[in-house]
């Protein structure tokens, strides 16, 4: 099993390009706060094994979808309150 740094250190340029990308539209979250999510959903799938075998490409279109979805889920969860 390779280690999760090494698949870390491969895939890390293109994981933040992928976190500006799901940023430009969320108005909640900025690109570091998403590429901690990222962080955290790609640690997740390695403990759970699902990343071996898998290409880098599959990985990083996995955390795509997956940050596009945590905006849109945590949008409708934000309220705004005028102070």
């Amino acid at each position: 099993m390779e280690r999760f740094e090494t698949i870390l250190k491969r895939i890390y340029p293109k994981l933040r390009g992928i976190a500006y990308k799901a940023a430009w539209r969320g108005e909640f979250f900025d690109h570091e706060d998403l590429l901690q999510e990222s962080l955290a959903h790609l640690w997740n799938q390695y403990r759970a094994g699902s990343l071996e075998g898998k290409t880098d490409s599959y990985v990083l279109q996995g955390c795509y979808f997956h940050l596009k979805n945590y905006v849109r889920t945590s949008a409708d969860k934000a309220r705004l309150v005028s102070l």
